[in-house]
């Protein structure tokens, strides 16, 4: 069960979503209290549903993990047919009509479980510091209970902040699309685990716009230290440079394109800044150059320029394409920058022209591209000295 506690709410590719921080809480009321262990005999596991019940009530497995004997018993028959949680232990992403569009899964367990992984309780003087983030006696009972949920814009990227109650710690997450499927999803950057403050319980990010000015806050309130702690936020320069070369190298070129395109695609989901760059020798007038040339192509050029540009294109009738091909390939990747080397050359600058050149009915190159830079090197002189040396 999910069952957030702080909730945000962000937009994405002009969609407005919910982000939760899934803490969980069970009803422990005077008269009526519906905490149970696996292990318990009173709590039993329908042998349909679960024929290693036995082995799942042991300590060991999942027999100290605290659940709900309110509900998971679908058939009202005296067995849970289903084992329901309190929380998810995450942070979740929905539709404003309660549809879940991406959840971190085991993400903050995981991250917290890497700062201690022999799972060995905190000393006393270690609660409220890093060196206490690896306490896994909470395992058992809603972990470390994701409290409140904020979301902040630092430079162009969007990020979600999840108060960890339990652990004394922040959860940091970057929202982006790493699978490209439109929607957003979150890549957990780590935690804020500051010396003595215990028990996260509510947070508020305050933009750049505000009269705060200068970068970003958020701001922080811990219930147990009874204190406030105020973070300034800023976004550490990433710059990704992607490069690649001889792509007419072989025949496989012609199969292995698409891969290379995915690839760049790929990449690009890793870092919000990026370059990608071309060396020279961008094509060769060799069997690819030449087959560039085929008339099929210059249809096959309209439509992919059509669709890249989302403008109509129409190409002269027998319009130059060997080059253009390669160059179509560069635009559609995104590459940066692209620079010359000689073999652009050998066939003298009309055709290069032609390439990169953009016209009314032709876009060109969608990058800019440095000429060679020429240099002389002096000769040098053989010493007169030609006896051995040592």
């Amino acid at each position: 069960m999910y069952q957030p506690d702080g909730i945000a709410t962000f937009t994405f590719n002009g969609v407005e979503y919910i982000a939760s921080a899934d803490e969980g809480d069970a009803r422990d009321w005077r008269g009526f209290s519906e905490e149970e262990r696996v292990g318990a005999t009173s709590y039993i596991l329908h042998s349909g549903a679960f024929p290693d019940a036995s082995v799942l009530k042991q300590a060991a497995n999942l027999g100290r993990l605290t659940v709900s004997s309110a509900t998971g018993d679908t058939d009202r028959d005296g067995g849970f047919d289903q084992i329901h949680l309190f929380g998810a232990r995450s942070l979740s992403f929905w539709m404003k009509d309660g549809t879940l569009k991406w959840d971190s899964a085991e993400a903050i367990e995981r991250a917290i479980a890497l700062f201690d992984p022999n799972g060995t309780p905190p000393t006393a003087a270690q609660i409220g510091t890093q060196a206490g983030l690896g306490n896994d006696c909470r395992s058992d009972n809603t972990g470390p209970e994701p409290e409140h949920a904020s979301i902040a814009t630092i430079g162009h990227a969007m990020y979600a902040f999840v108060g960890l109650e339990r652990a004394n710690a922040v959860a940091v997450f970057r929202i982006g699309d790493t699978d490209g499927d439109g929607l957003p999803d979150a890549t957990m950057q780590g935690v804020l685990a500051p010396p003595g403050h215990r028990a996260p319980e509510v947070f508020v990010t305050i933009p750049v716009s505000s009269p705060a000015g200068g970068q970003p806050l958020l701001i922080v309130r811990f219930e147990v230290s009874n204190d406030t702690a105020v973070y300034a936020l800023s976004q550490n320069f990433t710059l990704q440079i992607l490069h690649s070369s001889d792509h007419e190298a072989g025949l496989q070129a012609t199969t292995r394109m698409p891969l290379w395109a995915s690839l760049q695609e790929r990449f690009k989901q890793d870092y919000a800044n990026i370059i990608i760059l071309a060396p020279g020798d961008l094509w060769i007038p060799w069997p690819f150059y030449v087959a560039e040339a085929h008339p099929s192509l210059e249809g096959a050029l309209e439509r992919f320029y059509t669709r890249l540009l989302q403008t109509p294109v129409d190409l002269p009738s027998g319009a130059q394409t060997s080059g253009r091909v390669t160059m179509a390939a560069m635009n559609a990747v995104g590459v940066t920058a692209a620079s010359f080397g000689n073999h652009e050359f050998d066939l003298g600058t009309n055709p290069i022209e032609g390439i990169i050149h953009p016209t009314r009915r032709y876009p060109g190159a969608l990058l800019p591209i440095s000429p060679p830079i020429w240099t002389s090197r002096p000769t040098r002189r053989p010493s007169a000295d030609t006896s051995p040396r040592q």
